[in-house]
């Protein structure tokens, strides 16, 4: 089959890396992009509490209401709106922060995709108190709820969706179980966040450039929740005089200056050298129990062998799991997304059951 039949057949613009082309059949009953996509910018939503933060939400013009799939990360909304570059993800220069997914593929075949700003985010009210931490988890729950109730582009049903950060949430947000929550899919996964921070027991500064990239405009660390002024100066002291940690001018400066506005995250992890309540919180592991809608995970098998054995603690019964090689495009997953996705907000389970 020709590139160009292909294309008119199935709407993809190339076939999956992940299809077994020998036993591909049916392509002609592929949804179609058939919608035209709306944009509605800085769409507020008040929390509970009454902060105000605001949602980028594309959705079908030509449709009322529809499912609704949820990206949420601090990374910034008006970031995933932008284009790919042609950098691969091996590349230095690669922007990890920008993996919302291809909202245009969903929304042209009948789905509301919506970007939050969490708190603290671009012109969202509030702190931003680092990632994942537990008041970010209710507010994705709050999120949730007021898509299923009070979005007039939602038809009540939401799932979550996203790469890496958009991905490594989701467990802890179904474990809270929004009641209109319908499935999970991550695209990168990660159930122990001290595992991630202190691999083996030793400090890691992977990954924290891209979340120290976060647009946030009243950062502020989770530790000034836990501990008071004098015990938060008291412990930021005792780390920066321990003799591996002095010899690093960086961690240096962020257990120096207060108040603490420079790498307020890192700050956190410079000071949780031990497992505690405050990777716990953040710890998809402790909770599978809690999660009760469906899971479809992704994860890389290479390099990064860390990220991938999580996956295996989380299966249990049906089992939807995918590897794949870190350096492919990690965020070209529509047609599979799309095919779990759709089984489980429009309610055909029985066709995933069967496969």
């Amino acid at each position: 089959m020709l590139l160009k039949e292909f294309q008119e057949l199935t709407g993809l613009e190339s076939c999956p890396e992940y299809w077994d082309k020998r036993y591909v059949k049916n392509l002609d009953k592929l949804s179609k992009p058939i919608y035209t996509m709306a944009t509605e910018k800085d769409v507020e939503i008040v929390l509970p509490d009454g902060c105000k933060i605001y949602a980028d939400i594309y959705h079908p013009a030509e449709v009322e209401a529809c499912p609704a799939l949820l990206a949420w990360s601090p990374y910034g909304k008006d970031m995933q709106a932008t284009r790919h570059g042609a950098l691969p993800c091996k590349s230095n220069y690669f922007d990890h922060c920008h993996e919302a997914g291809f909202y245009e593929f969903y929304v042209q075949r009948g789905y509301t995709f919506v970007i939050p700003d969490p708190r603290g985010i671009g012109h969202s009210e509030g702190e931003f108190l680092g990632i994942y931490n537990p008041s970010e988890q209710q507010d994705v729950y709050d999120v949730i709820e007021w898509l299923g109730t009070q979005c007039k582009w939602c038809n009540g049903k939401v799932a979550m969706h996203g790469y890496s950060y958009f991905g490594i949430f989701q467990p802890l947000i179904g474990a809270l179980q929004p009641p209109h929550l319908t499935c999970l899919m991550p695209l990168s996964y990660q159930d122990d966040y001290y595992q991630h921070g202190y691999y083996g027991g030793v400090l890691s500064t992977y990954m924290y450039m891209y979340w120290e990239n976060c647009p946030a405009n009243n950062p502020v660390p989770y530790s000034t929740k836990l501990w008071s002024e004098e015990e938060m100066k008291r412990r930021m002291k005792e780390r920066r005089e321990e003799e591996d940690i002095a010899v690093n001018s960086y961690f240096t400066r962020i257990l120096t200056q207060w108040p603490p506005k420079y790498h307020t995250f890192y700050l956190d992890v410079l000071l949780h050298p031990h497992r505690d309540e405050f990777w716990n919180a953040r710890s998809a592991k402790l909770v599978y129990d809690k999660i009760k809608v469906p899971m479809y995970i992704k994860i890389e098998w290479t390099p990064l062998g860390r990220f991938s054995a999580p996956a295996f603690n989380a299966m249990e019964d049906l089992k939807r799991l995918v590897f794949g090689a870190l350096g492919r495009d990690f965020t070209a997953q529509p047609a599979a997304a799309f095919d779990f996705e759709y089984c489980h907000v429009r309610s055909v389970l029985s066709e995933w059951g069967r496969r």
